[in-house]
């Protein structure tokens, strides 16, 4: 037979309000770290996100490098092209 004292049993009833308030915060911050979870989850697509723009912006600069660096050179002949023509200009203007 089983043999309940009665101590235990109104410590048990007594416990009850207590333990029910102890659940039910552990609940509330089961919630709060399931919300947490969902925040973080969305800040990593965003950053996901982030990251793919940033890569497709340093390709887009490094084939705006390249192109300014082919068009440098192209630019540097022009230039001394035009400053030999100004130099025979000048020539032909004093000796002429």
């Amino acid at each position: 037979m089983i043999r309940h004292d009665n101590a235990n049993l109104e410590r048990t009833a007594v416990d009850l309000p207590a333990i029910d308030h102890r659940l039910g915060r552990i609940e509330d911050e089961m919630k709060s770290i399931a919300e947490a979870m969902r925040l973080l989850s969305r800040v990593d697509e965003r950053l996901h996100r982030h990251r793919e723009d940033i890569d497709d912006h340093e390709e887009r600069l490094r084939l705006l490098e390249k192109t300014a660096t082919n068009q440098s050179g192209a630019l540097k002949m022009v230039e001394r092209g035009i400053w030999l023509v100004v130099t025979v200009g000048l020539a032909l203007v004093q000796f002429a």
